[in-house]
């Protein structure tokens, strides 16, 4: 597992697209993109913002990460995207990297965390106990034309 922050993360562009491209492929209104594109779309936002990622490696292999941000509002920690290659979902990788991702918001001080854009129907969706995890808000903002 590596923990990167800042100019850091953003060299990790690649790892990143090729982990969510596997993990994400199946999804319902999932869309490939060429690289380049995907690498200018997440470098023009994430550089405007102080994220940090952890990546998880088999050997020289990026098979996982989880990433989030600082709120700009200073209050919490915004949980963005995580994701495990298929070959490698089911081996307790995603939990590894919830358990790193909780530590490192500890440590920077922050005492609650949000989770944007999670699917609810993926069997990971709780990852806390009933009275840990709260201030649930459903909603929907998809369109992809077929």
């Amino acid at each position: 597992m590596l923990p990167l922050k800042g100019e850091e993360a953003f060299s990790q562009v690649k790892e990143v697209y090729e982990i969510s491209k596997d993990a994400f492929s199946d999804a319902l209104l999932y869309s490939d993109i060429p690289y380049e594109v995907f690498e200018k779309l997440y470098l023009s936002w994430v550089k405007e913002i102080n994220i940090s990622l952890i990546i998880a490696y088999r050997r020289e292999e990026a098979i996982g990460y989880v990433f989030g941000y600082d709120s700009p509002f200073g209050k919490d920690f915004i949980s963005k995207t995580s994701a495990v290659k298929k070959e490698y979902q089911k081996q307790k990788i995603y939990l590894a990297l919830l358990y790193l991702g909780s530590e490192l918001v500890k440590n920077k001080g922050y005492d609650t965390m949000i989770y944007h854009f999670q699917c609810e129907q993926k069997e990971t969706f709780r990852r806390f106990a009933e009275g840990v995890e709260d201030n649930e808000k459903r909603y929907a903002v998809y369109v992809k034309e077929f």
